[in-house]
């Protein structure tokens, strides 16, 4: 979603299939294009930002189940801290349910995409 966004102000490059732990992304920034815009890279956890787009069937190669995927993509959000950014799709009814740890409040509007 978010290179999607961003391909509509400069070109795109993004990590593909899975490659979002220490290995993929270094391997990943290696292979960006100088002529290149943004990259948007996916990185497994951070420790200040924590962001969840959604929680789909693509994740399923690791998991039995959508609510597998759900569970384990509530545990990015399980260890939030006071001053953490959390950032959540609000289009996206199973990632609008995840429980919001307790000290999180909203800041400014949400805004959404559709496409």
């Amino acid at each position: 979603m978010i290179a999607l966004a961003l391909e509509s102000i400069r070109t795109v490059y993004q990590s593909h299939g899975n490659w979002n732990n220490e290995v993929g992304v270094s391997l990943t920034f290696i292979g960006i294009p100088r002529n290149v815009g943004f990259g948007v890279l996916e990185l497994g956890r951070s420790k200040n930002v924590r962001v969840i787009l959604n929680a789909g069937a693509s994740h399923l190669e690791n998991f039995a189940s959508l609510e597998e995927v759900l569970m384990a993509k509530g545990e990015i959000l399980r260890d939030a801290m006071q001053g953490d950014i959390c950032v959540l799709n609000a289009d996206d009814p199973l990632i609008t349910s995840l429980p919001i740890p307790m000290g999180v409040k909203k800041v400014g509007e949400i805004l959404t995409l559709n496409f």
